[in-house]
C-alpha cells in the first residue's frame, strides 16, 4: 500500500490505526484497559489494580513496538504500538503493579504564598498515601510527588 493520504500519514500507518496500532502518546487509559480486558478474560492481575496506575507505567508495561511508519510530509518514522496482554502476566509486571498502585509515607512538602514579587514557602509534614506521581494527605491536600521541595521522610504504616 504505497503512498501517502493527504500528506499526514503513508497509508500503511493509516492501515495500522485500523487494526489497533498507533504511536505511544496517542494511546489513553481507558484504550489500554479495555484492550487487556479483551485480549485476556482470565488475566491474573487485578484491572483495578491497572486502573490505578499512571499512564505512563501503563504504556511501559502494557504496550509493545508492533511497527513503524511514514508520517508527516517530511516522511518522519513513527513508531507504533500495540497491547500485550502476555507482558502483564509476568512475575516482575505483577510486583511493580502492586508496588506502585499505594504506599503510605509520611513526607515533608512546602506550600506556597505570598506574592509573585514576595513568595513564601511553609514547611509541612503529614502522613498521606502516594498513588502514582501523587501524595493524597491525611487532611485532603493533594501533591505532586515530583515537584521541587516534596521528600519522602518515612515509608510505612501510621
Amino acid at each position: 500500500m504505497a503512498g501517502y493520504n493527504n500528506y499526514s500519514m503513508s497509508n500503511n500507518a493509516v492501515a495500522a490505526y485500523q487494526t489497533g496500532e498507533k504511536p505511544k502518546s496517542k494511546w489513553n487509559k481507558k484504550d489500554i484497559i479495555n484492550d487487556l480486558r479483551e485480549q485476556s478474560e482470565d488475566l491474573t492481575v487485578d484491572i483495578k489494580s491497572l486502573e490505578k496506575l499512571p499512564i505512563s507505567t501503563l504504556r511501559e508495561i502494557a504496550l509493545v513496538k508492533s511497527s513503524w511508519h511514514h508520517t508527516s510530509s517530511h516522511f518522519n518514522r513513527t513508531d507504533f504500538y500495540m497491547v500485550d496482554a502476555s507482558r502483564i502476566e509476568e512475575e516482575d509486571l505483577k510486583i511493580e503493579i502492586k508496588e506502585q498502585t499505594e504506599k503510605r509515607v509520611k513526607s515533608h512538602y512546602l506550600e506556597w504564598s505570598g506574592t509573585r514579587n514576595h513568595p513564601k514557602a511553609t514547611d509541612h509534614e503529614e502522613w498521606g498515601t502516594i498513588r502514582g506521581n501523587w501524595f493524597y494527605g491525611d487532611s485532603g491536600i493533594k501533591k505532586s510527588i515530583t515537584g521541587n521541595g516534596f521528600k519522602i521522610l518515612e515509608e510505612g504504616e501510621k
